[in-house]
């Protein structure tokens, strides 16, 4: 038998060697890509399930929103955090004094005492809420605090709401930009800020302007623009605070188109445009809030209360009353006919840009707009009880 060579046999060791080194380094290799790949894997669904608690904890703050302008549930917006006082901020492992994270920090904590987290999203994800709700420094101002946590997941976020009352204006019969421009027919037509009830009897109330318009400037500049437009044979006709014709500036400018938004989110019904006759929308004794999406004729004999908000303008004729606030953001045309048109309350018109009949405010035939506090406080009160209005102020992510 043939011997190999000496150097034959240590390359052949050699190559095995390396042979061996070259597959304990793949073997490395595939190890460590292994780890990398489960490290990534953990990340990504970390990331996943932080973008999880996040997202909820936001709706956390959208629910309490909803609880706080409709009262929903009674909580005052909060959830999962009844029990919860300022003694039971001691931190996520629920002892005082062991400066952990979350104790002290004036909110809720995941771990501390009275505490009910609900489940939020599907069961599969684990994620639970936590909802505080509680007076700021700041008058009508709530501080809201929403967490969302699963396993080692968790999001906090923090917001400031302001509380809206719905106080309307008690002007007059009639509020107008100073650029409006009047076209008053006739002398079968009364414009009062005399206040009246429905019923004919006198009101609580001081008298207001008959027609109301913006501060001017100089003071009296704004009044002087809207009198002048007035034929000197139909001032009797407008009556109230003042002399005849009861015309006067407002202490400050109306927010229409806030007030108009403000009160259209409370809207009973919504209808379309067009022409409806004899049409009952709200009675004395049940309020609605109605808005109309576009242009509006009311014709034939009808009847409403409480608040009409039209998005375009507004034509009255035939025999029609209405007791509340009615809001135009368009030209405004009131015709009498028969018995007339008969308006308690206030009539607010909103000038736009966008005008293509140049007269924004018509009276003629038989019309009677009247002040009446009374239809205006009832009016306010039928807007308290469908919930208060809150606007965000500030928003932070705290976690």
């Amino acid at each position: 038998m043939k011997r190999l060579p000496k150097s034959n046999r240590r390359d052949g060791g050699n190559t095995l060697i390396l042979a061996l080194m070259l597959i304990f380094f793949m073997m490395a290799l595939s190890t460590a890509q292994f780890f990398i790949v489960q490290k990534n894997s953990r990340q990504s669904e970390f990331m996943a399930l932080q973008d999880d608690v996040r997202y909820y904890a936001e709706s956390g703050v959208h629910l309490a929103l909803h609880d706080l302008r409709h009262d929903v549930t009674g909580n005052d917006g909060k959830i999962g955090t009844l029990g919860w006082t300022a003694l039971n901020d001691v931190g996520s492992d629920g002892v005082a004094g062991t400066g952990d994270y979350g104790e002290g920090d004036g909110r809720p904590t995941p771990g501390e005492p009275n505490l009910a987290p609900v489940d939020i999203g599907p069961a599969a994800a684990g994620v639970s809420l936590i909802v505080y709700t509680e007076d700021s420094a700041w008058s009508s101002v709530k501080r809201i605090v929403s967490t969302a946590f699963s396993g080692e997941a968790e999001a906090t976020v923090e917001s400031y709401a302001q509380q809206s009352v719905d106080t309307l204006p008690r002007v007059g019969a009639i509020y107008v930009p100073a650029t409006v421009d009047l076209d008053l027919n006739g002398n079968k037509f009364t414009i009062s800020g005399i206040d009246i009830n429905p019923d004919g009897t006198a009101g609580p109330g001081p008298n207001t302007w008959g027609i109301a318009t913006e501060p001017g400037s100089p003071a009296g500049a704004n009044q002087t623009a809207i009198q002048n437009q007035i034929a000197a044979k139909n001032y009797p006709q407008v009556t109230g605070l003042g002399t005849t014709p009861s015309v006067g500036e407002n202490a400050s400018t109306i927010d229409i188109d806030a007030l108009f938004n403000a009160i259209k989110s409370k809207k009973d019904q919504q209808l379309a445009s067009g022409t409806y006759t004899g049409v009952t929308w709200g009675t004395p004794s049940s309020y609605l809030v109605t808005y109309v999406n576009g242009d509006l004729h009311l014709s034939g004999t009808g009847t409403g209360a409480g608040v009409l908000l039209v998005d375009g303008n507004l034509t009255m004729s035939g025999q029609f009353t209405f007791q509340g606030l009615v809001i135009v953001r368009g030209d405004v045309s009131q015709v009498g006919g028969g018995s007339g048109v008969h308006v308690y309350g206030t009539i607010l018109i909103e000038q736009t840009f966008t005008m293509v009949d140049p007269i924004d405010f018509d009276v003629s035939g038989s019309a009677d707009l009247k002040y009446s506090s009374t239809v205006i406080a009832n009016t306010e009160t039928v807007l308290a009880s469908k919930g208060s209005q809150y606007t965000v102020l500030y928003w932070n992510n705290i976690k």
